[in-house]
């Protein structure tokens, strides 16, 4: 069997498996997913700004509170990070 085939039976058993199609949980990747790309959009204008005047303080330190922001999404230990990690690769 070819290795995509088989990835692709295991992510099927997975969903079916650990009923990752239940509607809250649904519902609740779909606002994680949400909150991220906000958050990559709000990350972005940022950039733009201090891009603009790099000797802008007050930019400088949006920009890093944003990426902040976004990172503590991405925390192993936190709820769904792995919901947010794929929304950082897709943006």
């Amino acid at each position: 069997m070819p290795l995509l085939q088989f990835v692709d039976l295991l992510v099927k058993y997975s969903i079916t498996r650990c009923n990752l199609l239940f509607g809250p949980l649904v519902n609740k990747r779909k606002t994680v997913w949400s909150e991220c790309w906000n958050r990559v959009q709000e990350y972005l204008r940022e950039l733009a700004l201090y891009q603009a005047d790099k000797t802008n303080t007050v930019a400088k330190n949006a920009l890093r509170q944003a990426a902040k922001s976004i990172r503590e999404m991405m925390h192993a230990e936190k709820e769904l990070s792995a919901v947010a990690r794929a929304r950082r690769k897709h943006r």
